[in-house]
């Protein structure tokens, strides 16, 4: 069973220095070759847009979707192990705040 975090559970467990000691960490496997990243990818329909960022690290692979419409946006993170299993779902205002 996938671990399901809410806003109130990234606000409590990610403080802003190990935001910033994980940002620097993965910055330097981008560079490195051993991180990925793809560029933001976007469609619409019905007056929503969902933009999807995928990024794989350590062996595990995640995206960063979110959609914009009339009521706002809404951004979730999903994280998958090697085997493909979903490890977690995030609740992500909060931690694109953070970042």
């Amino acid at each position: 069973m996938p671990l399901f975090l809410t806003e109130a559970d990234v606000a409590a467990t990610l403080t802003m220095p190990e935001a910033l000691r994980l940002l620097d960490a993965a910055a330097r496997k981008l560079a490195d070759g051993s991180a990925m990243n793809a560029p933001r990818q976007r469609v619409t329909a019905g007056g929503a847009m969902l933009q999807v960022l995928p990024a794989a690290l350590d062996g595990r692979v995640a995206h960063k979707s979110y959609t914009v419409a009339a009521r706002g946006a809404t951004f979730w993170v999903t994280l998958y192990a090697p085997d493909g299993e979903m490890l977690a779902l995030i609740a992500a205002d909060r931690l694109g705040q953070i970042r």
